[in-house]
């Protein structure tokens, strides 16, 4: 009975609060993305900037 509770309980079944996410939570991870996603950009720019440096 404990190993079937113990899987259950891994397997999420009883979800207590299914409210999902709330807003401040989901702006949160809108602007985490955004920093992520410009702080790749701005690395990818300075790593082809620096490779097409060599052949001028």
């Amino acid at each position: 009975m404990t190993v079937a509770r113990v899987v259950g309980w891994l397997r999420a079944e009883d979800v207590a609060d299914d409210r999902g996410s709330d807003s401040s939570e989901k702006a949160f991870m809108v602007i985490l993305a955004i920093a992520l996603g410009a702080a790749v950009t701005t690395a990818a720019v300075a790593f082809v900037a620096s490779k097409t440096a060599l052949f001028q």
